[in-house]
């Protein structure tokens, strides 16, 4: 059987004070809920999604897409897309 594990976001709070790095693991979820009741009368669904493009630096055959979370202690971060390229050199002799 198959078990997935919730990414618990540490703060409900919208905005970021630094930088966000990636900090959910493999086969983790998120729960989408509303911000913080303190910081914005809890009117905003958190966390925040990233639109950013994605794109692999040259064109290339994909293996898959996925989503991760990014945050940081103080923020309920954002959800973002995650590309993985296809390695072809273990596909040739070498």
């Amino acid at each position: 059987m198959f078990f997935r594990r919730e990414h618990v976001l540490r703060s409900r709070n919208v905005h970021p004070r630094g930088s966000t790095s990636p900090d959910s693991a493999s086969n983790s979820f998120v729960s989408l809920g509303p911000s913080d009741a303190h910081s914005d009368a809890a009117q905003t669904t958190v966390p925040l999604i990233d639109l950013q493009p994605v794109l692999p630096k040259s064109p290339c055959l994909l293996s898959g897409a996925g989503v991760y979370h990014r945050g940081e202690p103080h923020s309920a971060g954002f959800v973002a897309l995650r590309l993985f390229t296809l390695d072809l050199s273990t596909y040739f002799d070498g």
